[in-house]
C-alpha cells in the first residue's frame, strides 16, 4: 500500500513540476517553448483534468507571444532597414505557425470555462511581408552587383536564391541570378615552370596539367591550364620545379634463415603414461604431428628513387604580385623484390613464396621515374591548392 501511495506521489509531483516549469517559461518570456509544451500535453488527451491547466497556460503564452510579435512588427515598420523586412516576415510566419498548431485543438476548456483565442488575421499580412522581403533582397542584390566585386556578387547570388525560394516567378530573377553567378566566379590559371637544368618529359607535363584529374573546380572557382582570350583571371598558380634528385641504382642481397614448425601428417595423442587418449566414445583422439623445418631465403631488392622539390607560387593576376609561396616535396620509390631459397620450402610463408615468382628487371630511366612520380606530385599539389585557395 505504501508503495502505491509513493508511486502516486511521484507521478503527481512530476505533473506539477511540468506545469510549474511551463509557467516558469511564460514568466521568463520563453513563450515558444511554453506553447510547444502545452500543445503536446493537450494533444495527448484534451479532456483530462491536467489538460485544462495546460489550456490556461497555452492561452496565456499564446496571447503574450502574439502581443510581443505584433509590437515588434509595429516597431520594425518605423524603419525601412533591409534587415527589418526579414524580421517582419519571420514574425508573421511565427504568428501563423502558432495559430495553425492551436486551431486543431479548439475548442479548449480551461479551469474557469471555455477559452476564446483572439486570432489576428495574418495571411494577407504574411503575403505582403513576403513580397516586401523579396523586394528588399532583390534590391540589395542589385546594389551589390553594381560594385563589380567578386565577394559582393556571391553575396548577391545567395540573396537572389532566397528570392527564388520566396517567389520563384519574381521578374527578371533568373537572368539576374546568372549575372551574379558569372560575376562571382573566380578563374585560376595554373602553369608549370622549370627552374632546373633538366628537360621535363612531355608526358610528365601533360599529366600535371590534366586538371580534370584533380577535381579542383568548386562552385565558385574554375581552373584552366591554358589562358582563354575572353576570361579575366584572378589568380595564377605557378608550380616552379627547383630540383630533381635521383638516387643511384641500388641492389641489396641478403640471406634470411628460416625455421618454422609445420604440420606433417597426424598421430594418436598419448598421455604421460604412454597410453592412447580416448574421447567420450572410447575412440582414439588424433592430433597434428608438428615438425621443425628449415630453409634459407635468398632475397634480392632492387631500388631507385627520385626526389622532386618545387615551390607552388600564388600570383595575383590583376597586379602580378606574388601573394603566397608554398614548398612542395615528393618522393617516388621504385622497388623490385624477388628471391630464391635453399632447404625445405615448407619453411616459407605465403608472402615469401610469392617472392619466388619474381625476377630481376631493368631499372627505370630518370625520365620514366619522373613520369611515375607525377601521381604523388598531383596529390601533394591538390592538397596545397585546396588549403590555400
Amino acid at each position: 500500500m505504501k508503495s502505491i501511495i509513493s508511486v502516486c506521489l511521484v507521478v503527481l509531483l512530476i505533473g506539477c513540476t511540468t506545469i510549474k516549469g511551463t509557467q516558469q517559461q511564460i514568466n521568463s518570456g520563453d513563450y515558444s517553448s511554453a506553447i510547444h509544451n502545452s500543445i503536446n500535453k493537450i494533444a495527448k488527451d484534451k479532456y483530462s483534468k491536467k489538460a485544462k491547466a495546460y489550456s490556461d497556460l497555452l492561452y496565456e503564452a499564446y496571447h503574450k507571444h502574439q502581443n510581443q510579435l505584433l509590437d515588434r512588427v509595429s516597431f520594425l515598420k518605423q524603419d525601412n532597414a533591409f534587415n527589418n523586412a526579414e524580421k517582419i516576415f519571420s514574425a508573421y510566419k511565427t504568428l501563423r505557425a502558432n495559430q495553425q498548431k492551436i486551431k486543431p485543438l479548439l475548442p479548449l476548456e480551461g479551469t474557469k470555462g471555455n477559452l476564446t483565442f483572439d486570432f489576428v488575421e495574418v495571411n494577407s499580412k504574411l503575403i505582403k511581408a513576403k513580397s516586401t522581403y523579396a523586394d528588399a533582397l532583390f534590391n540589395s542584390a542589385i546594389n551589390l552587383l553594381e560594385t563589380q566585386q567578386i565577394l559582393d556578387s556571391r553575396t548577391a547570388y545567395n540573396q537572389l536564391q532566397k528570392v527564388k525560394n520566396l517567389e520563384p516567378d519574381y521578374p527578371n530573377l533568373d537572368e539576374t541570378i546568372d549575372i551574379a553567378y558569372n560575376n562571382g566566379l573566380s578563374f585560376v590559371y595554373m602553369n608549370l615552370k622549370n627552374s632546373t637544368q633538366m628537360v621535363l618529359p612531355k608526358a610528365f607535363q601533360e599529366s600535371l596539367l590534366s586538371l580534370n584529374t584533380y577535381n579542383l573546380n568548386d562552385f565558385w572557382t574554375v581552373y584552366h591550364n591554358s589562358k582563354l582570350p575572353n576570361v579575366t583571371y584572378d589568380r595564377e598558380v605557378i608550380v616552379d620545379f627547383q630540383q630533381f634528385n635521383y638516387s643511384p641504382e641500388r641492389l641489396l642481397e641478403r640471406e634470411i634463415n628460416l625455421e618454422r614448425e609445420v604440420v606433417d601428417g597426424w598421430e594418436y595423442r598419448i598421455d604421460r603414461k604412454g597410453d592412447y587418449v580416448l574421447d567420450e566414445d572410447d575412440n582414439r583422439i588424433k592430433e597434428d604431428r608438428l615438425v621443425l623445418v628449415q630453409a634459407i631465403l635468398l632475397e634480392t631488392i632492387q631500388s631507385k628513387e627520385v626526389e622532386v622539390l618545387a615551390n607552388v607560387r600564388f600570383i595575383d593576376a590583376l597586379n602580378q604580385q606574388q601573394v603566397l609561396s608554398k614548398p612542395m616535396r615528393s618522393v617516388f620509390v621504385f622497388e623490385n623484390r624477388f628471391a630464391s631459397y635453399q632447404g625445405d620450402i615448407r619453411a616459407l610463408t605465403k608472402a615469401e613464396r610469392q617472392l619466388l615468382q619474381g625476377q630481376f628487371v631493368d631499372y627505370p630511366s630518370n625520365e620514366l621515374m619522373l613520369i611515375d612520380a607525377a601521381n604523388d606530385i598531383k596529390l601533394k599539389l591538390k592538397s596545397i591548392l585546396k588549403n590555400n585557395m
